[in-house]
């Protein structure tokens, strides 16, 4: 038997990232990959509301048993910019207001870096 390829996937969730993450769930069993963790970091919006954006899809399909990490806060590279607009609205999904809450506490302890290593 052919082991299933493993995926870890890094993203900045707005809505962009969501329709992906979708998309790669989706996908596992079809192309013989298997979703192992994922990790958040700073970009369509902060690393905190990219959390939240995760394990609001997560939780959409079912597949809260993924674990998600935080990593980067900011840019390693550059200095972080001040915001003058948000493309994806400043939670990275629009702005939209969410009757239903996801549970925070399922966002794993630690930096993804070292946790994933």
């Amino acid at each position: 038997m052919v082991s299933r390829r493993k995926v870890i996937i890094d993203l900045d969730a707005g809505t962009d990232d969501a329709w992906a993450l979708l998309m790669l769930l989706r996908g596992e069993q079809r192309y013989g990959y298997e979703v192992i963790a994922i990790t958040c970091v700073h970009g369509n919006t902060n690393v905190d509301d990219v959390s939240i954006n995760v394990l609001r899809v997560l939780t959409a399909v079912g597949r809260t048993n993924i674990p998600v990490f935080k990593g980067a806060r900011e840019p390693f590279i550059t200095s972080p910019v001040p915001r003058t607009s948000y493309f994806h609205g400043v939670n990275g999904f629009g702005d939209i207001v969410f009757e239903q809450q996801v549970d925070a506490r399922l966002v794993k302890p630690g930096h993804a870096a070292p946790e994933l290593y």
